[in-house]
């Protein structure tokens, strides 16, 4: 894991490398610009471990939220893996848009459109603690403090280089050779990503429940 600084670094040194005018005449602002766009497209990509993160906390009992405070933890409603309801083996339902919520009766969940709370859970009477799975990527504000030098990513290296490195090519057009090379190594980065993601030895015992296994069994 390397910080914004060191990876824009490592970036325009392999860009030197590139034989090509157009190339060498790039500034730091569009690499930036670049670096953030390939961050948040491949957090949307990827459950990766060093993001996706568990806790639990209590239902308020009365609109459906939980009493923990999760503006800066969750920003997103899909940032949300799954959620537990107690002792449940299964994880909540989420509600689909336009549904009758006065008339649902199986505990369920749904925005809740407070970004402390994020979502809530149906019928908001519901009580008992919540177990979450979720994923934290980086604010905007983290971006535009512009304190790269001791801000991390804590997301591959080379994958984010590969997808920087990739996009500048092809907007430079100097070189299509580099661009194909820069292309093949992104993709071959994810997909050893993908495969990698999620190696870890699965438990033995056997599921008290039906229902196909999940990542986190």
């Amino acid at each position: 894991m390397a910080t914004i600084k060191s990876l824009i670094e490592r970036i325009e040194k392999r860009l030197f490398l590139v034989a090509g005018l157009d190339v060498q005449i790039h500034a730091e602002e569009p690499l930036l610009e670049m670096l953030r766009g390939a961050y948040n497209s491949l957090f949307d990509d990827f459950w990766y471990p060093e993001y996706t993160l568990y806790m639990t906390s209590n239902l308020n009992g009365t609109t459906g939220e939980i009493v923990t405070d999760v503006e800066s933890m969750i920003l997103r409603y899909a940032d949300i893996n799954a959620v537990y309801w107690d002792e449940d083996e299964r994880p909540l339902p989420r509600v689909a848009p336009g549904a009758a919520i006065g008339r649902i009766r199986t505990r369920s969940m749904m925005p809740s459109g407070d970004p402390k709370s994020v979502f809530k859970v149906i019928p908001t009477d519901t009580e008992g603690p919540l177990h979450i799975w979720y994923r934290t990527r980086m604010s905007d504000a983290m971006w535009e403090d512009m304190k790269y030098e001791t801000q991390q990513i804590n997301m591959d290296d080379d994958v984010l280089l590969y997808a920087v490195v990739y996009e500048f090519l092809v907007n430079d057009g100097s070189n299509p050779e580099a661009t194909h090379e820069y292309k093949q190594k992104f993709a071959n980065r994810q997909a050893q990503l993908r495969k990698q993601q999620w190696q870890i030895p699965l438990s033995k015992r056997p599921l008290e429940r039906d229902g196909p296994a999940t990542r986190w069994e």
